[in-house]
């Protein structure tokens, strides 16, 4: 399954299935290449979920030369290949830490509590709502 948001995609390979992942990728490449589109291979990652258990499965790198990686960013948003969502929460404190030192400045050059509050709701409360129902 090829999902596309403006100029990123993603190809999703089910573990158990007749279809490789290399030819899967092969064949996003040559659409790409017969649309006149540029497939950034530096930027592409490989993950592969799994359940989370006491003994790491060994993941091996494809031979298609796609670096194989534990979690990524996906649309704003960390996943982790065992579900976890960890690094995103992390994320998110963290941008939501520097908002709030942004916010303690514009309340010190006197902006009114109306428009903190706005303010608040722009810059703090969407980002922590943004893709919430997700995870």
């Amino acid at each position: 399954m090829l999902l596309k948001y403006a100029d990123d995609a993603n190809l999703l390979v089910p573990g158990n299935t007749d279809v490789e992942l290399a030819d899967e990728f092969r064949h996003v490449i040559q659409w790409a290449d017969d649309n006149k589109k540029i497939i950034n291979q530096s930027k592409t990652k490989e993950i592969a979920f799994r359940r989370t258990s006491p003994r790491r499965l060994l993941m091996y790198p494809s031979d298609n030369g796609v670096e194989l990686v534990t979690h990524t960013k996906l649309l704003g948003v960390w996943i982790q290949d065992n579900f976890k969502v960890y690094m995103h929460v992390d994320y998110i404190l963290s941008l939501c830490s520097q908002r709030i030192f942004l916010m303690k400045r514009l309340h010190d050059h006197g902006l009114s509590t109306t428009y903190i509050h706005t303010v608040f709701q722009a810059i703090i409360v969407s980002r922590i709502l943004y893709a919430l129902p997700a995870l």
